[in-house]
């Protein structure tokens, strides 16, 4: 407010009075009192007022020591070019809402016994008559001019200084100076923080932010963001993001945090958040916020990536792992590291099918075979054959079951001379066994090839359709 700098032309090299407000009243903590209500309205505290020393609005005359002078406190609007205002001074030395007193021997004045009685929307035009009637405009911008506009929960006080002329008529006048403004408590509460739902959020912004705080205006406040240097400068600034319907109920705000002033920070930045008023630049008490490097992958895709590269270093160490099965694992990570995706294999002459192995690579891996006979030993006899012996059961499928347990895993494909081979998938399992089993075995089971499904449960099987020459059964 221009006005109320009271010694904005007291630089200069001349020698005219002006004043000085040595201590400014309160802004804020005061309730203004209606005359029906019938007690003091109390006095006004100094700015600088505690409860162990207590402090009065105090003003200082400049370049004057005379012997006399007449100081004069009014009510004043907070406006730009203040305006008489309804509310009344009372208390010691105030007579039709003003407050009057005549100083001798000193330019130091203080008012310790004054208060503010405010008047009701009704009573506006009233008080400002009477202040018309004893002629106290400070600055001469009529009395009546737009009442509707002035805001009942705000005052200023506006100090005048009249001096005595030759004749010793107190006709001349100090330029007025108006102190900072005075809030009614009962209309405007401190701002206070009482709680963030979080204490720190992306240096790109967007987080959002539930703030619990006491009773605000929802369209007369900001959620301010501010980083201090070490002088306690502030080097930045920015506002959340909200709108009035963001406010619950006047006491809870859910807004989203501002971009830093760098969103590519690689250390976390401490930054200050507080409520501020606009209408009066009043400000709450800082919480500490902390913006923090964005994350690049949200989603962890990168962490899983090493997860995964990870399982197959400990495989490799497993006993189980053969020398194929380590390269192949190798491979694969490398696969990985290059964002590359696994082809399948492409199926040869001798393989129409396309094989898989057990751990789903492609790689090879062990594989039950026949032993390196002719196929026609393979055929059930009741021979005393080491290898196959005669069935001692009349269970077909109990035979087969300990036909094929005769079969022995090695780490490469052996195939008998005349025999072409083919892939047989069961799900995730596989086994070898002859083709040529005798075809007395199938009728009697009804079905092709089931006997597989007597192997033993819980293994993984892996197993090659032998095909003999000229045999065009297909694979089942």
């Amino acid at each position: 407010m221009d006005v109320m700098l009271g010694q904005m032309q007291q630089n200069g090299a001349h020698a005219d009075p002006y004043l000085e407000i040595t201590e400014q009243p309160k802004a804020r903590g005061q309730r203004f009192r209606y005359k029906c209500e019938g007690r003091s309205a109390g006095s006004i505290p100094g700015e600088h007022s505690t409860n162990e020393h207590k402090t009065y609005p105090s003003i200082k005359i400049h370049n004057y020591d005379g012997p006399a002078a007449i100081v004069v406190v009014s009510c004043v609007t907070k406006d730009n070019t203040p305006r008489p205002h309804p509310h009344s001074l009372v208390g010691q030395d105030c007579n039709k809402g003003v407050c009057t007193i005549k100083l001798r021997g000193t330019n130091i004045v203080s008012f310790p016994n004054i208060g503010i009685q405010c008047a009701t929307r009704k009573e506006v035009q009233d008080h400002l008559q009477k202040r018309k009637e004893i002629r106290v405009d400070p600055f001469g911008t009529g009395y009546f001019n737009n009442v509707g506009s002035i805001d009942l929960n705000a005052v200023c006080l506006c100090f005048q200084v009249f001096l005595p002329d030759d004749q010793s008529k107190f006709t001349r006048v100090v330029r007025p100076i108006v102190s900072q403004c005075i809030y009614d408590k009962k209309a405007v509460n401190d701002l206070v923080i009482c709680r963030l739902s979080r204490q720190a959020g992306s240096a790109k912004g967007g987080d959002e932010v539930i703030l619990l705080c006491e009773k605000v205006t929802k369209d007369d406040i900001q959620v301010r963001f501010y980083e201090e240097n070490n002088l306690k400068e502030v080097i930045w600034e920015e506002y959340g993001e909200f709108a009035p319907a963001d406010i619950h109920r006047q006491f809870a705000i859910v807004f989203k945090t501002p971009c830093f002033r760098d969103p590519y920070i690689r250390d976390p930045a401490q930054v200050f958040v507080q409520l501020r008023r606009p209408s009066d630049e009043e400000t709450s008490d800082s919480k500490p916020f902390q913006f923090i490097p964005d994350d690049p992958d949200p989603y962890g895709i990168s962490a899983k990536k090493r997860r995964k590269t990870l399982m197959y270093n400990n495989f490799n160490d497993s006993p189980m792992a053969t020398e194929s099965m380590k390269e192949e694992s190798m491979s694969v990570k490398d696969r990985l590291k290059l964002h590359a995706h696994r082809k399948k294999p492409a199926a040869t002459a001798a393989n129409s099918l396309t094989p898989y192995s057990f751990d789903n690579t492609g790689g090879a891996s062990a594989v039950y075979v026949l032993p390196q006979q002719d196929a026609a030993s393979f055929m059930p006899s009741t021979s005393n054959d080491p290898m196959l012996t005669e069935p001692t059961t009349s269970s077909i499928d109990q035979n087969i079951l300990s036909f094929l347990n005769d079969f022995q895993p090695t780490d490469s494909m052996s195939i008998p001379s005349g025999f072409a081979q083919q892939w047989l998938t069961l799900g995730n399992s596989a086994v070898v066994h002859p083709a040529n089993v005798a075809e007395s075995a199938k009728t009697s089971l009804g079905h092709d090839r089931e006997e597989i499904a007597a192997l033993r449960p819980g293994k993984s099987y892996r197993f090659k359709h032998l095909v003999p020459p000229g045999h065009s059964k297909e694979a089942p």
